[in-house]
């Protein structure tokens, strides 16, 4: 999801766009689509927080500059999460979730019919239907070099 709204922060709205990964092959795979590495101690004014994960939800709070907003969509799984809200009000920041679109997915499809942003280049591996157990297997392992499992009805 989080290379999904860089591409379309990038290639959509024409932002200058930049992103890091705890995982150096996801961050790879995000660098050859054409995103630029993040770069430390930089603060910037728009962050996409996309894993929900404590640590990297702090890394990007870290990497939001005063009076800027950060859009967060991934889910923690978790009741609580401790983040420093202080530090959201005195740098005069704007958090703002968002669960799935809802009105946009027709947009969304123009999108992918134009050729502006191309899901499959996110995708790593394709499995026939009678090999779904095996699918499954490969998305758990999460191996380097693991983008997104496919699963096609039908032998390619």
């Amino acid at each position: 999801m989080g290379v999904l709204a860089a591409l379309v922060a990038a290639n959509v709205l024409g932002l200058d766009v930049s992103v890091s990964d705890t995982r150096d092959d996801r961050l790879q795979r995000a660098l050859s689509l054409g995103l630029a590495r993040s770069q430390p101690d930089v603060r910037y004014p728009y962050v996409i927080e996309a894993t929900g994960t404590p640590g990297v939800l702090r890394h990007a709070h870290a990497s939001l500059a005063s009076g800027g907003s950060m859009l967060l969509i991934g889910l923690t799984g978790r009741s609580e999460v401790p983040m420093s809200i202080d530090e959201m009000v005195v740098g005069d920041q704007v958090w703002t979730g968002s669960l799935s679109s809802p009105g946009v997915w027709p947009e969304v499809i123009e999108l992918v019919e134009r050729g502006t942003i191309r899901p499959s280049t996110l995708i790593t591996h394709r499995y026939p239907l009678d090999e779904a157990i095996a699918a499954f297997e490969e998305v758990r392992r999460a191996s380097p070099g693991t983008g997104k499992v496919v699963i096609v009805p039908t032998s390619e």
